[in-house]
């Protein structure tokens, strides 16, 4: 008994499979899409890597994701050169008003990673969220 496999790019395939990584020749480099904010706005609510550019403060926006996007991953990185925010439409987690805005202190290269959940962004890990590295903080009000 033999099993039909199709191998293939998705480029190879006239619809592409999008939503499927294909394997890369580096396997340590990632294969999320990247996106770069210089100016204020909204994060575009798909799984990537979001790099927030602007060399004064930028005032974002994050929609919740869709249930059809449970477990995507989007990461969200401050360059340092400001203090970022970025507003939950629903709060982070779901944890009320206390979640819903995240700023990026200025000083240090911060990173937020997370992940689409039923319908709301979770924490995934990132910066230091308490300590004594003031530079180094993504923190929520």
């Amino acid at each position: 008994m033999t099993s039909g496999v199709i191998t293939g790019l998705g480029t190879d395939f006239p619809t592409g499979w999008t939503g499927i990584a294909e394997p890369t020749m580096f396997p340590s480099q990632t294969s999320l899409p990247r996106y770069s904010y210089g100016a204020a706005g909204a994060i575009t609510p798909n799984g990537g890597i979001h790099f927030l550019n602007g060399t004064s403060a930028l005032a974002m926006t994050l929609a919740v994701p869709t249930t059809l996007q449970d477990g995507e991953e989007l990461i969200i990185i401050g360059n340092g050169k400001a203090a970022h925010t970025v507003t939950f439409a629903t709060a982070m987690g779901d944890g009320g008003a206390n979640l819903d805005v995240a700023t990026f202190a200025a000083g240090g290269q911060l990173c937020m990673r997370l992940f689409a959940a039923n319908g709301i962004w979770v924490w995934g890990g990132g910066a230091v969220l308490a300590g004594t590295q003031t530079n180094n903080t993504v923190t929520f009000a």
